[in-house]
């Protein structure tokens, strides 16, 4: 397995693989963007393709692409194991999947299955003729109603119970997966989805994890969701993400929608950064998975953001994400659906058209208290005010004050007062994300000495002048040792696997350091940027050893040793010239 392990990373491109999280820019011979796993304004998260690596200079995520997919993922190192070996076209000859892997394993294939029957009678069958008409008649083409998989459930009590149990499927298993439903009268199930257009759930790597049916007759509930599983959380999907995160991620921008219908007329007119929550409460983990490919969000829900407080806590959570929040204004009707019936281009103006979330927010305030009286100017201030407490962004929340000081006719000064005064009621904000670590800065000397090890290493670069004394760090010290005898023969790959356990994290950071571009392309500059750090470790040094010279200078007077005190003056002196100097 150790083979094969080894295999899968060296086939495994890192750099495409994170690219499928989060937009990678080229930063010298590394990639650099913002930490998926901390909130960050900038960049510190970097990736080697050389090395086959990443990791973050701020919260400290590091390691491989097993590392980053189990980190991004959620998963254990077997799912992480079978998704790259996937990846890689690498058959396992050794895998062994846990009890837990192995239902979850099981549970994919019985919905996968049960995607099929259903998309098949409705596309084929003669019994889902009705709900294909229904489809066709909400706008919907074939090439669309294949695309999502849409299906249809007959309205029969044991079909699905017995269809699975031909293919040879336990009817335990096919209950976990929530598809069937204990019987009260004991001794059997019947089907949770009878009659109905299904909607399949898919993650966002495209596997179908749950269900959604609408009901095509009268009945209740009008929407029926698979229930919990092993492998379905509904807080952590989003319906149509999985052909949504690409142009998301091209756009930097991803829309919020409320229906699965809504989602799919999207989708058909070309606009396809569309996406919906199962439920308009956005939770924490729904808006870490649109980060991965946009910062931007455009919500149009067709619910009063300011007045419903479970989506307010999701925005919340987006502003504490770093995320850019706006409003899409419809063009026309009440939802996307009706809106792109009436005209494609309509939505696709409405998309333009997006307003800021605070903007939103005061609006919303503003139609529902007015401010031509004295009482509904309080109910705006009242309202508005304490969401400003949150706005982490100084710049931002002086511009509201502004515009709100305007609006009511107060002074600046008057509302900043009631906002220090509920900022002290309410407490500070505290922005420390999931998983953040606190990770120290490199002392200057450390930091001077890393980043010359990494213009060596990462440019292959003459050390002449360069001495195993001007490192104090005794690690960076042996691996400069070790790259003097390489001479010009230094392969970054050969070299690390020569390197002792200890020394190989070290040096993997020191590869991810980012050198700029125009150093690589130029090597009048790449010397001189040498050069300058060069002079700046030997002037750090020079520094050091005269601080602990003026100590023994003290200590040889105080014992009157005049010989070493002659020794040690003049040790001083030269040193002092010398810092003179580099300094000059």
């Amino acid at each position: 397995m150790e083979n094969q392990i080894d295999e899968i990373k060296s086939k495994t491109d890192i750099v495409s693989l994170i690219s499928e999280y989060v937009s990678l820019k080229k930063a010298g011979r590394n990639y650099k963007a913002n930490c998926p796993f901390h909130t960050e304004k900038t960049p510190s998260f970097m990736v080697s393709p050389e090395r086959g690596i990443f990791k973050c200079f701020g919260c400290g995520e590091g390691g491989d692409a097993f590392n980053f997919l189990m980190k991004i993922e959620g998963v254990e190192f077997d799912e992480a194991l079978k998704q790259l070996a996937r990846r890689a076209g690498i058959a396992l000859k050794e895998y062994h999947p846990s009890p837990v892997e192995k239902q979850k394993e099981i549970l994919l294939l019985i919905n996968e299955a049960v995607a099929g029957v259903y998309h098949r009678l409705l596309i084929e069958h003669s019994s889902g003729k009705k709900a294909l008409d229904y489809l066709k008649g909400r706008g919907l083409t074939l090439a669309s109603i294949k695309s999502f998989k849409l299906g249809y459930s007959p309205n029969q009590w044991e079909f699905l119970g017995k269809y699975l149990s031909k293919k040879g499927f336990n009817l335990k298993d096919v209950l976990a997966a929530g598809l069937i439903i204990p019987s009260s009268r004991g001794g059997g199930y019947y089907d949770r989805f009878r009659g109905r257009i299904i909607f399949p759930i898919f993650n966002i790597r495209g596997e179908v994890v749950g269900f959604s049916g609408r009901v095509l007759e009268s009945g209740e509930p009008k929407y029926l969701n698979s229930p919990e599983t092993p492998i379905f959380d509904k807080s952590s999907v989003l319906y149509g993400m999985h052909l949504a995160k690409e142009e998301a991620k091209k756009l930097n921008q991803a829309v919020l929608v409320e229906g699965n219908l809504d989602v799919i007329s999207s989708h058909q007119v070309g606009v396809r950064n569309v996406t919906a929550p199962l439920g308009t409460a956005l939770t924490f983990s729904q808006l870490q998975l649109i980060k991965r490919y946009a910062s931007n969000i455009a919500l149009c829900f067709d619910t009063d953001l300011a007045g419903d407080s479970a989506t307010k806590r999701g925005i919340e959570i987006a502003e504490n994400l770093g995320m850019n929040i706006n409003v899409v204004r419809l063009k026309f009707g009440k939802d996307p659906d009706e809106c792109i019936k009436k005209d494609p281009k309509l939505w696709q103006a409405s998309l333009q058209d997006l307003m800021p979330i605070y903007d939103y927010y005061l609006s919303s305030a503003i139609s529902r208290y007015g401010l031509d009286t004295i009482q509904g100017k309080r109910k705006v201030g009242g309202e508005f005010l304490p969401l400003l407490t949150k706005l982490e962004d100084e710049i931002l929340r002086a511009h509201y004050v502004q515009k709100l000081s305007a609006l009511l006719g107060v002074t600046e000064e008057a509302l900043n007062k009631t906002l220090n005064k509920q900022k002290r009621v309410s407490g500070p904000v505290n922005v420390q994300k999931q998983g953040e670590k606190v990770i120290p800065t490199l002392v200057r000397e450390e930091a001077l000495e890393t980043y010359l090890l990494a213009l060596l290493f990462q440019t292959k670069k003459n050390s002449e002048g360069v001495e195993t004394a001007d490192f104090n760090k005794e690690k960076l010290r042996t691996l400069f040792e070790l790259y003097s005898k390489e001479g010009k023969s230094f392969s970054a790959k050969e070299f690390a696997s020569s390197l002792s356990p200890d020394l190989l994290p070290v040096f993997d950071e020191i590869m991810l350091v980012e050198i700029e571009d125009y150093l690589l392309e130029d090597d009048e500059k790449l010397e001189k940027e040498f050069i300058r750090c060069f002079y700046q470790l030997k002037s750090l040094n020079l520094k050091r050893r005269l601080k602990k010279l003026e100590v023994e200078i003290k200590q040889a007077e105080i014992l009157k040793d005049v010989v070493k005190l002659e020794l040690l003056n003049k040790e001083f002196r030269d040193l002092s010239v010398k810092l003179k100097e580099f300094n000059e």
